[in-house]
């Protein structure tokens, strides 16, 4: 009778083989790309160096581009943005999902926050992710750094 560290370890064995006998020949492992798919379907994303704050709610409105590959069915955006106000970090969340995204797409998130941000720079960092129908799917993260101003001042 063998021992359920000794069966973790044969299972282990068996997939780390399996693996190996794919890349040997050329098989992309859990529906993961080949080297030379994923040098075309690729996804970026850009946000827009200014956002708009309401200074009643603290409302944080961004607006970027999403740049698909080809053959993209589906997309999102993911992203949180924080801002250090005094000595407190303010953080929110806003997400995107797209059904239809070739080429470059525009797009706005409004953040759900935890707390009232204010007209100053705020960080943002997010993913991007474009699929399409067989599931090949391309991921991006970014890290950037924005402008928040109200309204009144973005038209300036």
């Amino acid at each position: 009778m063998s021992t359920l560290r000794e069966t973790g370890h044969r299972s282990l064995r068996r997939i780390a083989g399996g693996l190996a006998a794919t890349a040997l020949l050329g098989m992309a492992p859990f529906g993961a790309l080949p080297a030379s798919a994923n040098e075309t379907f690729d996804v970026d994303v850009r946000f827009d160096p200014r956002g708009t704050v309401d200074p009643r709610t603290g409302d944080v409105t961004l607006s970027g581009t999403l740049t698909c590959p080809a053959g993209a069915e589906f997309a999102d955006v993911l992203a949180e943005v924080s801002q250090q106000v005094g000595r407190v970090f303010i953080t929110g969340f806003g997400a995107e999902g797209m059904e239809a995204c070739e080429g470059d797409v525009p797009f706005e998130l409004q953040f759900d926050e935890q707390g009232i941000f204010k007209p100053g720079r705020a960080t943002i960092r997010a993913q991007a992710s474009a699929c399409n129908p067989e599931f090949q799917c391309a991921f991006k993260q970014v890290t950037t750094t924005v402008i928040l101003r109200t309204a009144a001042q973005r038209s300036m």
